[in-house]
């Protein structure tokens, strides 16, 4: 899906596509050649880096780290779990066993208090991880490695050109990792760099990098030919990519600049809102020269983020979450890792929101995607709590003011795929019901739950009162206090808005049959919602069934509708006091014979699947029955014309 503000896009910054051809043109466009070492030259010299190996990403760097670490099965390796997924698996893959260390609330780095308490007899390295591009308290973890004898290995994949108290992230600890994936300020597509800072590992990381051969030392003259010594892989980086990178390092200042201009936009524009206490702008360290790799925000809770989210989605804007905790993964609880075991982490992953950063985003799109932010927080501060509009689906103001509880109505006609992504919409955006008009719709209730949360009921009576009491209520439970109230007043009207809220309540006509409401008032609301039926298209004939002849006491009515060659009922009702006496059979026939007369193939009538009594009448009537996803029970016949 494409989206007007996205999130992230590549950039052609200069050179690059020149220096491809150029590498073609050369006549190497496999490793190592002109363009390899012209970018490790840049990084060594200008990061001050003893040695830099260009790999084919930022995961293949961790891993060749991992290996140049000497790990045994059973070793453990400090990290936060806030990070990437190749943070810890390239550790996992040699036998390692990640221990996981909560992070400091303002960088989002690992927070260095707690490093040392997790530090066993089995420990053997610390992994930092830069987030975004801000620098973690790295002369307090060097430190910490060195009273312990501890390696470190820093993940810089967001931080290149990023600096702490002057020293390049990736170049103080003992090895350092990047990358040059697309969503990075310096790209090539797929790509990422090993830095080694510690001289110790800078022959063994040449070997391991290129098949575990000593082919690095061929190509120097070091050894007259070359061949298998170690252990490893295809760690090389091809030359066109170094190619494409090398256009994009040469622009380094320029792009780190422009990122440095969209943030602090961000960071201006949204400071008033975070002031009235909406949101938490990123923090930067005083020692910390941040490249600027992203800029996030901090929402009050969860639902507001994925509120948020939805909302900007909705009007074009591609603003996304990050980092999954890992010890709240399969992968990480198989370590014996459970939720709530770092709180800063599971509570800051489940608040942070990345908004679009990329060096061509213009300052109306940037003010664009402000202003869509603080309209968010203003509806929702005006209206209660209520987000915007989610499209497709209708707020319901009154109806979400008499039972207390947001109540959307979808306006759409909508594939199954699209119901799903517009249920989702409104769950995100703080709804806590959705009904629809139609009866048809076809999302199982195991996925209703399993994907939307919440209970699954039949209307937003019954559902209010589980909300409130927690009691588990049956649609037999309909009508509320509130309900009986509206429809027992003595103003009551044809025009008193009754509309919503009957549908609301579920049952179309049976909201009315409640004990607390009079015979004769019950009848007078029959009529009403007869006469409503018709003009409000929701049926092209009521027929009603009268006591004793008498048009003012209406027993039942059933009201049809037709679609394409099918008679619908639409609303079928008997009133408690007339019910047992053949009534439901009379409106049946009524019905049947209206398809009869207009030459329809079938008449559908649909009922809940717990209103038994209904469902064993149509079988004896000769209907077919048929379950729709467990929801409802559609009543097929074979009435032909």
């Amino acid at each position: 899906m494409s989206y007007r503000i996205p999130f992230n896009k590549p950039l052609i910054a200069g050179k690059e596509l020149y220096y491809v051809a150029e590498a073609v043109t050369r006549g190497n466009v496999a490793a190592d050649g002109y363009f390899n070492k012209a970018c490790c030259r840049l990084f060594e010299q200008q990061f001050g880096i003893k040695k830099v190996l260009l790999v084919p990403s930022g995961t293949a760097a961790l891993e060749l780290a991992a290996m140049l670490c000497g790990l045994k099965p059973g070793d453990e390796v400090i990290m936060p779990s806030y990070t990437f997924v190749s943070t810890a698996s390239a550790f996992v893959r040699v036998g390692a066993r990640p221990v996981f260390v909560d992070i400091r609330p303002d960088t989002l780095n690992v927070d260095e208090k707690l490093i040392e308490a997790a530090i066993t007899e089995r420990t053997r390295v610390i992994v930092p991880v830069h987030y975004a591009g801000i620098g973690c308290e790295m002369d307090t973890i060097m430190e910490i490695a060195r009273r312990h004898n501890l390696l470190v290995v820093e993940d810089a994949a967001q931080g290149v050109n990023a600096f702490y108290k002057g020293r390049a992230l990736g170049s103080i600890g003992h090895l350092g990792c990047y990358s040059f994936h697309e969503t990075k300020n310096f790209i090539c597509g797929e790509g990422g760099a090993l830095c080694v800072n510690d001289e110790r590992f800078i022959e063994r990381a040449e070997i391991l990098r290129d098949k575990g051969t000593n082919r690095q030392k061929f190509f120097r003259g070091e050894v007259d030919k070359y061949t298998w010594v170690d252990v490893g892989s295809s760690y090389v980086m091809a030359e066109l990519l170094a190619a494409f990178l090398y256009g994009q390092l040469e622009q380094m200042e320029a792009i780190s600049h422009r990122r440095r201009e969209i943030f602090e936009r961000y960071d201006e524009l949204l400071a008033p809102l975070e002031e009235e206490g909406f949101l938490r702008r990123p923090r930067i360290p005083a020692e910390c020269q941040s490249n600027y790799h992203l800029y996030y925000i901090l929402l009050q809770d969860a639902a507001t983020r994925d509120a948020l989210m939805a909302y900007l989605k909705a009007q074009g804007i591609l603003a996304v979450f990050h980092y999954v905790p890992l010890h709240t993964s399969p992968m990480g609880q198989s370590f014996s890792y459970k939720v709530g075991q770092l709180p800063v982490t599971e509570d800051l992953a489940s608040r942070l929101l990345r908004l679009p950063l990329f060096y061509t985003l213009g300052e109306k799109d940037q003010e664009e995607v402000v202003t869509r932010i603080k309209q968010f927080f203003g509806a929702s501060k005006a209206n209660g709590g209520v987000p915007a509009t989610v499209p497709g689906l209708e707020y319901l103001s009154w109806d979400s003011d008499h039972f207390g509880f947001r109540v959307g109505k979808i306006t759409t006609q909508a594939s199954d795929c699209q119901l799903r992504q517009m249920l989702e919409a409104a769950r995100t955006a703080g709804y806590t019901l959705i009904y629809y008009r139609s009866v048809q719709e076809k999302l199982v209730a195991d996925d209703i739950l399993r994907q939307f949360g919440g209970i699954l009921v039949d209307n937003a009576v019954t559902f209010e009162k589980q909300l409130r009491t927690g009691d588990s209520v049956t649609p037999d439970q309909l009508v509320t206090d509130k309900l009986v109230e509206v429809l027992s007043a003595d103003n009551f009207k044809d025009e008193s808005p009754l509309d919503e809220l009957a549908i609301v309540a579920g049952q179309y006509s049976r909201f009315f049959q409640d004990v607390r409401i009079p015979p004769d008032r019950a009848r007078e609301l029959y009529r009403i919602w007869g006469r409503r039926a018709l003009r409000r298209e929701l049926a092209d004939e009521v027929f009603v069934a009268v006591q004793n002849g008498d048009v003012a006491r209406p027993a039942g009515f059933v009201a049809v509708k037709v679609e394409e060659r099918t008679a619908r009922i639409s609303l079928i009702s008997v009133a408690p006091m007339h019910q047992r006496q053949g009534l439901g059979r009379l409106l049946m026939a009524y019905a049947e014979n209206y398809a009869s007369e207009r030459k329809l193939s079938r008449l559908m009538v649909t009922t809940q699947f717990r209103n038994q009594p209904a469902c064993r009448l149509y079988e004896k009537m000769g209907y077919t029955p048929v379950t729709v996803e467990n929801v409802y029970h559609f009543w097929l016949d074979n009435t032909k014309g």
